[in-house]
């Protein structure tokens, strides 16, 4: 009797660590759930971040970064049916081959309501951040879309060079509608380039004609005198294997 008296007082006189030690769980798991509650209302309550605009690019000294790429002196002007500078959208972007660049989002396009062209002027300038690279091509895509009989042309330009031109366009004014949505050019492989400008045409005399999203990417090397390095010291590295 003596010892069960004893064991069932041992047994009580532990309840009381036991109910401390399970509070003590309970109130770490509400306190975990309370902070799991809190960040969430305030990622739920949290406003996203604002796209870049034009308007955002064109203030002077503004840069924007893509990859190992740099953008800056951007320069905007419109006219006709062609957006403002704060409906255009920016984004950066790294395509399929790897080619890092811009996608440029807006409502560009025109309606037989103005009875004349509308059109867009874009430009800015490219480095490479990595003095070890070179830009060594230009890549432009898009979505040009004509319905009726009209036009929509994205032209660009690369340091006033005849030769380092692209286009994409969709042009029924001919009778037959013919697209061609994508174009690139190799470029003379340099670390920057001066000017890029992209004229952005369009005229409908039927029905309407748009292009709302195009991408200006750019393919970029080692510079030739990095790479020529690098090359020898592993063809000296494959002769001291051999010997």
């Amino acid at each position: 009797m003596t010892h069960a008296i004893t064991h069932a007082t041992t047994r009580l006189s532990a309840l009381p660590a036991r109910i401390t030690r399970r509070q003590s769980r309970r109130g770490i798991a509400a306190a975990a759930a309370a902070l799991l509650l809190g960040a969430a209302t305030l990622l739920g309550s949290a406003s996203p971040a604002r796209a870049i605009t034009m308007a955002d690019l064109i203030v002077p000294g503004t840069t924007l970064d893509s990859g190992p790429l740099r953008f800056a002196d951007f320069a905007y002007s419109a006219n006709g049916e062609m957006p403002a500078a704060a409906a255009v959208t920016i984004s950066t972007v790294e395509n399929p081959a790897g080619f890092y660049g811009l996608r440029i989002d807006g409502a560009f396009g025109d309606t037989p309501s103005t009875l004349s062209t509308s059109g867009a002027g874009i430009s800015f300038s490219v480095s490479v951040l990595d003095p070890s690279l070179v830009i060594s091509g230009a890549h432009l895509t898009g979505n040009p879309v004509v319905t009726g009989v009209g036009m929509v042309t994205v032209s660009e330009v690369i340091d006033s060079s005849t030769s380092e031109v692209l286009e994409i366009f969709a042009n029924s004014l001919g009778g037959v509608l013919t697209v061609q949505d994508t174009d690139m050019v190799a470029l003379a492989p340099r670390p920057n380039l001066g000017i890029v400008v992209e004229g952005v045409i369009s005229y409908s005399a039927v029905g309407a004609v748009s292009i709302t999203s195009f991408e200006q990417t750019f393919s970029v090397i080692p510079e030739p005198s990095t790479a020529l390095l690098v090359g020898m010291g592993l063809v000296g590295m494959a002769a001291r294997r051999r010997n």
